[in-house]
């Protein structure tokens, strides 16, 4: 019995580190859509343009591409769970401090150390998993990981306008002692404060104890070997993701403005309704796309990822014809829920595509290139949508338009980018998975 006990504490404690990954997705996602609620009430209050309101986005594309390459070489260094609590610590501060911004270049500084800081987990989080899990273990966490991100965007939209609404209610108990509080400003001050404990509970992971083989490592890990080898193919499949992230940036930073201005909802009701749309079809996306991916890798191997995600491309962008034509609030969202239901399908499989083209040692630099193209994708979308939107007019309809002209497009090129690439992935992953068997049996 006691036997049996201990066995479940240690299986317990193996899958704890995915546990405080998730919570601190959930966290980051909550104040992820937050920000997009209150997109247009800061707007409004600040008196910015439409260009400059995706101007800040831009901004933080840049910060973010500078930086966190470095970020991603100091995680393959140190320990990466104090890395952790450094980045929700300094995340915490930067969120009250966006709620107290008394400018535009505080607002956009603020911003920029908040996504920098969300952003510099994301190698770091796929660096554990791929370290710490191996086999059908990998493939597990990967999913809880990702059904995490993939879930918590209706999650966090839904709890956020619910935070929206305790805000509007109390607000009067918060004037009195904050001078210029509003409902946008005190929910992002709550936000802020939650990462405190949420740091704190980094600490019950102890010390970073890698299980990669250090034999291994030294034989394959050193980057410029390895990047002589095979970056290519890591450039390559990162640029033909870029497209899809044109899009998701244009659409995520002013679809929920779109739909503040054509239907004029509270941003506290826009959150909830949201939230449970995409929630729910974030969920079936979840469960379709890993089911197709379990079914379909038996069959096609490490290509079944990509051809899936090609499909939900098509998809993805054949919804705009829908969502430009929407009458009503619930038939637009209802739309966006199959857009997003198409890009959670898709993208089930990016962790293992990426760990697929990495090894180990260096995962956490590989992860590292993708953030910074990835960060580098998230530029033009929503600038160019603002700078549209500015140019056409202050309709709705014509921010519709402008989203459009720049989403469909780069969908289109991711499309044709991954299948011009789809072999030269192919032979990489097969190489790559060759050098470590061979690697691994030598070792012993």
């Amino acid at each position: 019995m006691s036997q049996y006990i201990g066995q479940l504490f240690r299986r317990a404690a193996m899958w704890l580190p995915i546990w405080m990954i998730v919570i601190v997705t959930v966290i980051a996602s909550v104040n992820r859509q937050l920000i997009g609620l209150i997109a247009q009430s800061v707007k409004v209050e600040f008196g910015l343009s439409d260009t400059q309101l995706g101007g800040v986005a831009s901004i933080i594309g840049i910060v973010v591409a500078l930086i966190v390459p470095l970020l991603a070489q100091i995680s393959d260094k140190f320990d990466r769970h104090k890395f952790m609590l450094v980045s929700v610590l300094i995340w915490s501060f930067a969120t009250a401090t966006y709620g107290m911004a008394a400018g535009y270049v505080i607002l956009c500084i603020s911003l920029s150390v908040i996504v920098l800081a969300e952003t510099s987990v994301v190698p770091l989080f796929g660096s554990i998993i791929a370290d710490k899990y191996k086999g059908d273990d990998r493939i597990q966490a990967n999913l809880i990981y990702f059904a995490a991100g993939g879930l918590t965007t209706g999650v966090g939209s839904f709890l956020g306008g619910l935070l929206l609404h305790w805000s509007a209610q109390n607000l009067g108990s918060v004037t009195p002692f904050w001078h210029g509080a509003s409902e946008w400003r005190v929910a992002m001050v709550v936000t802020g404060l939650i990462g405190i404990p949420l740091a704190c509970m980094t600490l019950i992971l102890g010390r970073d104890r890698r299980q990669s083989n250090h034999e291994l490592i030294s034989k394959i890990s050193y980057f410029t070997e390895y990047w002589k080898k095979y970056g290519k193919s890591v450039i390559n499949f990162n640029i033909s993701n870029a497209g899809f992230f044109i899009c998701a940036s244009a659409t995520m930073s002013w679809t929920s403005i779109y739909l503040l201005r054509q239907f004029g909802m509270t941003p506290a009701e826009l959150g909830m309704r949201i939230g449970l749309v995409i929630g729910i079809a974030d969920v079936i996306g979840v469960v379709f796309g890993f089911m197709a991916i379990k079914k379909l890798y038996r069959l096609l191997g490490p290509m079944a990822p990509r051809y899936i995600f090609q499909f939900s491309l098509c998809g993805i962008a054949l919804t705009y014809i829908p969502l430009m034509a929407a009458q009503t609030s619930w038939t637009f969202l209802i739309v966006l829920g199959i857009q997003n239901f198409l890009a959670t399908f898709g993208t089930a499989s990016f962790n293992n595509m990426a760990q697929d083209l990495s090894a180990p040692g260096v995962r956490a630099k590989i992860f590292g290139v993708g953030s910074l193209i990835t960060s580098l994708s998230f530029i033009p979308g929503p600038l160019l949508v603002g700078l549209m939107s500015d140019h056409f007019g202050q309709n709705p309809r014509d921010l519709m338009w402008a989203i459009i002209i720049v989403s469909v497009p780069a969908l289109i090129m991711s499309f044709i980018l991954y299948s011009l690439t789809n072999k030269s992935f192919l032979q990489t992953v097969q190489t790559l998975k060759s050098l470590e068997h061979a690697e691994q049996a030598k070792a012993g």
